[in-house]
Formats: structure tokens, sequence, C-alpha cells
């Protein structure tokens, strides 16, 4: 599966929270997700991004890294910060 980024208007990260603007809204992400939508270059690799979350947060103690990313950037895509492909 495929992840790129949404229609983000704009974006400020300080303290490795990223807030993003979304049409008319303004969302705050947690920590996981700004690092997440960090490494969403283009068009990338759901695998990629998840292996970039768990070299940086360590593996989670429960579940699959791919599918936890995955739960993560569902919510991103949900929130229109994200695009899903596939």
């Amino acid at each position: 599966m495929r992840v790129s980024r949404g229609s983000i208007t704009d974006a400020v990260t300080r303290d490795g929270e990223t807030v993003v603007m979304v049409g008319d809204q303004v969302m705050l992400l947690s920590p996981l997700a700004s690092a997440a939508l960090a490494r969403i270059d283009g068009d990338t690799d759901v695998a990629v991004v998840g292996a970039a979350l768990v070299e940086m947060f360590g593996a989670p103690p429960d579940g699959d890294p791919i599918s936890m990313t995955l739960s993560v950037l569902q919510d991103l895509s949900a929130a229109g910060v994200v695009k899903l492909d596939g």
C-alpha cells in the first residue's frame, strides 16, 4: 500500500508535534502522527513509514508495526492529511 500527503494548506512542526491546516480545519498531530507525516515524501510505501516509526519509537509491544502504522495513516487519511492508495 502507498501513502502520499493530502491537501495540506500549511504545516508547522515544533518540539516533535505538527499543526496542519487542511481546508479550513487546523489539527494538532501527535508526535507519532507527526513523525509519520514527516517520512512521507511523494508516493511512499507504508512499510517504509512503519520502519521509520519503529526506528524512532521502537516496536509496539502488542501488534504488528505495519498494521499499527496503517491504523495511524487511516486516521490521518480520514482527516484529509494523507491519501492512501492500494
